[in-house]
């Protein structure tokens, strides 16, 4: 998996579902001397909770500003979003933040309900970065929703009757984000200024057959989620 995640050549990947804090340190001991995770790799310090999300970025590529979990008003034990503020190494670069997010499974009234509340929570916390002069208006809330795109947590992330906050950037296929199956659960969102430098607009899903491998195969490697990136230009011209 070390091997994948380099060849990615990502500066920022979001984690979901760490359950071993352990195990997270040692994959970024794998990536090299250049990654870097928050020290608690997802778990809040002083909680030992589970399925949590953490970030972990390329040195060589991005400086970390700020790094924080969302606990504050936020109305669940577990599953906080986090987030991240990056500089880009590059000259003339501007900086944008990354929000880390895991949304409530399964299928039930109840899974709903939260994740209608956290979508919710998602987009307040959005509204607050970019009202705070601290956080740069290239904002990208990413992660396991949970829900597929026309449910929640996305039409409370981004409802029809509201001023558009966030672009929810589209795939070019429209095959699942998991190994087992076709839902289409993972995904990433940009604020206005993030979606005017997404390259093409649209991400991009790393998946089996990129790799000539079985579903099992790729799944024992990776995970049972199909990583989704984007590209863009964060020149600032």
């Amino acid at each position: 998996m070390a091997e994948r995640i380099i060849n990615w050549d990502a500066s920022v990947i979001a984690l979901q579902e760490i359950q071993n804090n352990e195990r997270m340190h040692q994959l970024v001991k794998l990536l090299g001397p250049e990654w870097k995770v928050n020290p608690e790799a997802g778990w809040d310090v002083g909680r030992t909770q589970e399925d949590e999300t953490c970030l972990i970025w390329n040195t060589s590529k991005v400086t970390c500003i700020e790094y924080k979990a969302w606990i504050e008003g936020y109305r669940y034990t577990n599953r906080p979003p986090f987030s991240g503020i990056f500089k880009p190494n590059a000259k003339d670069s501007k900086s944008f933040t990354v929000i880390s997010t895991h949304s409530y499974p399964r299928n039930s009234v109840k899974a709903d309900k939260h994740r209608k509340a956290q979508g919710s929570f998602y987009r307040e916390l959005v509204e607050k970065m970019l009202k705070d002069g601290t956080y740069p208006k290239s904002i990208f809330l990413v992660g396991d929703m949970n829900g597929k795109p026309g449910q929640y947590p996305h039409t409370a992330i981004q409802s029809k009757n509201e001023n558009k906050l966030l672009y929810l950037i589209k795939k070019p296929d429209k095959k699942g984000t998991v190994t087992r199956g076709n839902s289409n659960i993972d995904h990433i969102y940009a604020s206005n200024i993030a979606w005017s430098r997404v390259a093409n607009k649209l991400s991009y899903v790393i998946r089996p057959e990129h790799y000539n491998e079985s579903l099992a195969k790729f799944e024992q490697i990776c995970s049972d989620h199909l990583p989704v990136f984007v590209d863009v230009a964060l020149n600032s011209k």
